[in-house]
């Protein structure tokens, strides 16, 4: 008896288990499942989000596997899904673009509050960003290059040489490009925006210019682009202190030539040779040039130039002028005309002034046959103005630096040129002993 009721008991637990582990396969009537997986589909397949629209692909799909029998709802999800996930791919592309164009935008953002607030080191590592990332075709570089470019020239002219090279490289790109036809709306931007190739191109050539000559000290190497920046038809060729600087190199030379010269005269027993004629008429040619380049320079002082600039700048033309003509008769008149005349190239020969017949005497050279141009009672301080950032026509010289001016020398060796640094002045060669040359006045 128990036995028989052990067993009922047991069976009797056995089909509840078997009943609960097999009610859940039919708790859902497959219409309900079909049902849902339809609803599946339709409450996302005309959502504008990309998950969503791929949620209803897969119901789509499954929906096509589970009920091959439903014909007319099977076609059309075979006509409907390969659209939809034509939609996805583009909506993908879509989404793709517009993050490009928001990281675009707030790089260009960030480059725009940089500039603006003055934040030299973030302007030029955002910049670098912007260059690198935009479209081949696109002005956007160009005009970055250019306002780098010119931040790097005010660092330069604030005695920061930290961007010296940089400035200096995307000048040249920017050079490069507009001679290759690239343009732009602005050719630049900010305050650095510049509205025409020409004017573009002038200032680049003075970036160069400028920081070869007053921050790396290669004087050499700046003339070719101080003497393009002259040439180009922009606010740069009216920057006085360019002429300046190449009247100043001529200058420097005529000396360098003269004190070679002397020492030739001393070592020929204090005679004038053939070999010592020649380097007096490059001597007269270097003169030349100088006062050239001195007369451009005081015909382009400004009110705004200081009285002792505007002095020292006529002081050192009459000396050379004397020098080279023996009086300053006829120099006002050379001054009213020499900007209707081209300017010499600095980077060609310097021709020499045909020598006159000399006679060599037993005393030492005449002060008319060695330059003597006198140093200005003060040092000329005020160093190239920075162009303007404007389309005006004259440079701005509300930001200028504060660095000293080459100073004069009878020789070859740079000297500092930081402000608190005493500028030299020329020395005069000593002079030998007895055997004057005499020679003839010099004509024009």
């Amino acid at each position: 008896m128990k036995t028989i009721y052990r067993v009922l008991v047991l069976g009797i637990l056995m089909m509840a288990f078997t009943a609960v582990t097999v009610t859940p396969s039919f708790a859902q009537d497959p219409q309900e499942a079909k049902v849902a997986l339809y609803k599946k589909y339709t409450d996302n397949f005309e959502s504008k989000d990309i998950e969503k629209k791929k949620i209803a692909i897969e119901a789509g799909k499954q929906y096509i596997e589970k009920y091959p029998e439903d014909v007319d709802q099977v076609k059309y999800f075979k006509s409907a899904i390969p659209a939809l996930e034509n939609q996805v791919v583009e909506l993908e592309k879509k989404a793709k673009e517009d993050e490009v164009k928001r990281i675009r935008n707030e790089r260009l953002k960030r480059f725009d509050t940089a500039v603006r607030g003055n934040k030299i080191a973030d302007s030029f590592a955002v910049g670098k960003e912007v260059i690198a990332n935009e479209a081949p075709d696109s002005t956007i570089p160009l005009d970055v290059e250019i306002v780098l470019a010119s931040l790097g020239l005010d660092q330069a002219a604030a005695k920061v040489d930290t961007y010296n090279n940089d400035a200096i490289n995307y000048a040249k790109t920017v050079m490069q490009k507009l001679g290759a036809g690239k343009t732009s709306d602005n050719f630049g931007a900010f305050q650095y925006e510049y509205k025409s190739k020409d004017n573009a191109l002038g200032v680049m050539n003075y970036v160069i210019g400028y920081i070869t000559y007053y921050r790396q000290d290669k004087v050499t190497d700046s003339l070719p682009y101080l003497y393009k920046s002259t040439q180009i038809k922009s606010e740069t060729n009216k920057i006085s202190q360019t002429y300046r600087i190449i009247g100043l190199w001529y200058l420097e030379e005529a000396l360098r030539i003269d004190k070679d010269r002397l020492a030739k005269i001393v070592a020929a027993e204090n005679k004038d040779t053939d070999e010592t004629l020649a380097l007096l008429a490059l001597q007269k040619g270097y003169a030349d040039r100088s006062i050239d380049a001195y007369a451009r320079a005081y015909n382009l002082v400004t009110p705004k130039d200081t009285k002792e600039y505007k002095d020292g700048i006529y002081s050192r033309l009459q000396d050379l002028y004397k020098f080279r003509y023996d009086d300053v008769k006829g120099i006002d008149a050379y001054v009213a005309t020499v900007m209707s005349k081209p300017m010499p190239d600095p980077t060609t020969p310097v021709t020499p002034v045909a020598a006159e017949t000399t006679t060599a005497t037993t005393t030492s050279p005449t002060p008319a046959t060695k330059p003597t141009p006198k140093p200005m009672d003060k040092p000329m301080e005020k160093p190239m103005e920075k162009p303007s950032t404007t389309t005006t026509t004259k440079p701005s010289t509300t930001a200028k630096p504060t660095t000293a001016t080459k100073p004069v020398s009878t020789t070859t060796t740079k000297t500092d040129n930081s402000s608190n640094q005493a500028t030299t002045t020329p020395t005069k060669p000593k002079t030998p002993a007895k055997k004057p040359v005499v020679k003839k006045k010099a004509t024009r």
